[in-house]
């Protein structure tokens, strides 16, 4: 069982909730992560049978949320994205992970940034531990992440450890 619950609203008039990823989930996220992997530290293609591999660990660790960002569409729910985070085996630290958006909807309302401080809100209440993510440093989305809340804390040799110190009462 998952710390985190299932369904979390987004704020209200968002249009947008996350819901924890599901088997039918599985092939999404392969494929927006392969699209996407120059963002990533894995720079090869995921195939069907690793995914597979990575989900079924993914549903034993009850402190590993993967969050499917789901946009309303005319009344009906349409994936766009996905955030996750997790409390590292240390229970040192909460790590956000696999952030992107993978598909638009015509109405394209989702705002990822709004998505990821909704799992920031969320991780928060569950966990005293600081909120970090690791990005790449060649990543062009460094203002982005500081839009949101996030400070460097550690610039390393490829990558910067950023730190959420963002207002979440908002």
């Amino acid at each position: 069982m998952k710390t985190l619950p299932s369904i979390i609203p987004g704020p209200e008039g968002s249009g947008f909730r996350l819901c924890l990823a599901e088997p039918k989930d599985r092939e999404s996220l392969r494929v927006w992560k392969n699209l996407h992997k120059q963002s990533y530290f894995l720079k090869v293609d995921i195939t069907p049978e690793q995914q597979e591999a990575w989900f079924a660990g993914y549903l034993d660790r009850p402190d590993d949320h993967v969050f499917m960002v789901d946009e309303d569409e005319l009344g009906a729910w349409t994936t766009v994205g996905v955030v996750a985070a997790r409390l590292l085996p240390d229970q040192s630290t909460v790590d956000l992970y696999n952030i992107m958006r993978g598909a638009r909807t015509a109405g394209d309302r989702t705002n990822m940034g709004e998505a990821l401080r909704t799992l920031c809100r969320a991780a928060r209440q569950a966990y005293p531990q600081p909120i970090t993510c690791k990005v790449l440093s060649d990543n062009p989305a460094f203002g982005w992440y500081a839009r949101i809340g996030f400070v460097t804390v550690e610039d390393r040799n490829d990558h910067k450890l950023l730190r959420f110190e963002g207002d979440l009462s908002k």
